[in-house]
């Protein structure tokens, strides 16, 4: 819920800075309504109005400056304030969902419990499939994957960042790019299954399951390193 507030604060700062930035003071208005003047008139009107322009003359830049300011410079500065307000906002959010506490929006990520889960569930497809026939019904052993993928695969995946801040962005990737492999191979399965083919759903699944032991190796090696 912070988090959402701090974006909600970032975007309407954006808007409410853009909007006062874009203001000028009176005396720079008036020379460009007259510069817009001498561009759309002709003839004697064009010569009036090119005398009314040099007479206000461009303001230089510090009096447009001090001009603006009067004008918008206050409504700017809110602007700003909720800018940064609402990133300062959005970070203490995202560094509470790193690190996993009880309000985080993912909470605490298991991974080695995760994928000790994940193993155990996949074991059940694999028997349910061991003698599976091609074009047979794979119902049961399909709607098993679809629990694993929604009860332990994406939250684990939405989690992430817990992971990265635990290892650092370079210890996670050693087993993070492992898992993403047992993860495709077991949507390979699903595939499979659904068209008919136990064999290759058979082999995706034996892949997937070797993956996955390895990223929970690489992870619980990462992990003893600190």
């Amino acid at each position: 819920m912070k988090g959402n507030i701090g974006l909600a604060l970032l975007a309407l700062g954006i808007v409410v800075s853009a909007s006062f930035a874009a203001r000028n003071g009176a005396r720079h208005t008036a020379y460009r309504t007259a510069v817009g003047e001498v561009a759309h008139t002709e003839g004697a009107a064009k010569a009036e109005a090119q005398a009314v322009q040099a007479d206000i003359g461009l303001p230089p830049p510090s009096q447009r400056l001090q001009e603006w300011f009067a004008v918008g410079g206050l409504g700017w500065l809110g602007g700003l304030v909720l800018i940064v307000g609402g990133a300062a906002l959005a970070r203490m959010q995202q560094a509470e969902d790193n690190a996993g506490g009880e309000e985080g929006a993912a909470g605490r990520v298991d991974f080695p419990g995760t994928i000790t889960a994940v193993r155990e569930r996949l074991a059940e497809v694999t028997t349910l499939i061991a003698d599976l026939k091609m074009d047979a019904d794979s119902t049961r052993p399909r709607e098993i994957l679809d629990d694993v993928r929604a009860d332990l695969i994406e939250p684990l995946v939405d989690g992430r960042g817990q992971l990265i801040a635990r290892h650092g962005l370079a210890g996670f990737a050693e087993y993070f790019g492992t898992f993403s492999a047992a993860e495709r191979n077991m949507y390979r399965c699903w595939s499979a299954l659904t068209d008919g083919h136990s064999v290759a759903a058979r082999e995706a699944l034996a892949t997937s399951l070797v993956a996955f032991d390895a990223c929970l190796a690489q992870y619980q090696d990462v992990d003893r390193r600190g």
